[in-house]
């Protein structure tokens, strides 16, 4: 079933980061503070990965912007960045591989479902205009409206800029051309990546998208309705 971020679940004030759900006792807080500890997990301690990544970049840049240096923290900004998207599509294409297989096992017209290539590339691939492309096509197959054009401004500028999927990662990558193993050197030439809209586009993107329960209006909204609708159909939720 789709997992909700346990962050979403409850209400919680604006100054909140929407990480963690749960909270420490101050006397906790104060220890781990001290002591140069970060603590989560379990019920009501797991982490919205998608929001820890967001908060993460966030604070990176900020940094870039106070200390005069974007050029060294451009990097690994780029790959939080880059992997915020990957776990913001990836979460899109959660709900609409669970529609189709829900569509199919109640016998409903479902248009077709998605690939076996396309799942494998859910669970296992990280080629951001491919996953782009599979959820867009999916969603005019399910008849949902395409992603906001943020987002897909996003892939656009960040695939603009990288080789490979690692290329925020390692210094070169390798890929058989043939039966030719090339090197690829990732970053041979000066380049310029606008790392400040990036992020601005990240943040909007997000706000637009997530579904947040006693909320209306989000991207999200739809798809969570139509899995609700079909989930109770189908006696996986009550």
């Amino acid at each position: 079933m789709v997992a909700f971020d346990k962050p979403l679940l409850l209400k919680k004030s604006s100054e909140d980061t929407n990480v963690i759900l749960g909270d420490k006792s101050p006397k906790q807080k104060k220890e781990d503070l001290s002591n140069g500890i970060s603590r989560f997990g379990g019920s009501w301690r797991s982490p919205s990965y998608l929001n820890s990544y967001l908060l993460s970049s966030n604070i990176l840049l900020e940094q870039g912007l106070q200390k005069d240096c974007l050029d060294d923290i451009g990097l690994p900004l780029f790959y939080l960045q880059r992997h915020t998207t990957e776990l913001l599509i990836k979460r899109l294409l959660s709900w609409i591989y669970e529609i189709g297989d829900m569509r199919v096992e109640l016998k409903l017209e479902n248009h077709g479902v998605p690939s076996s290539k396309e799942r494998r590339l859910f669970e296992t691939g990280h080629t951001l205009n491919k996953l782009l492309n599979d959820l867009t096509k999916n969603l005019k197959m399910f008849d949902f409206k395409e992603p906001p054009d943020e987002l897909v401004a996003i892939v656009n500028k960040i695939t603009t800029h990288e080789k490979t999927e690692t290329w925020a990662r390692y210094d070169k990558s390798r890929k058989k051309e043939g039966e030719v193993l090339k090197v690829i050197k990732h970053v041979e030439s000066e380049i310029s990546i606008p790392i400040v809209e990036i992020q601005q586009l990240l943040s909007t993107s997000i706000a637009k998208i997530v579904f947040r329960f006693g909320e209306n209006g989000s991207y999200e909204e739809a798809l969570h309705d139509e899995w609700l609708n079909l989930a109770r159909l189908s006696g996986h939720v009550g």
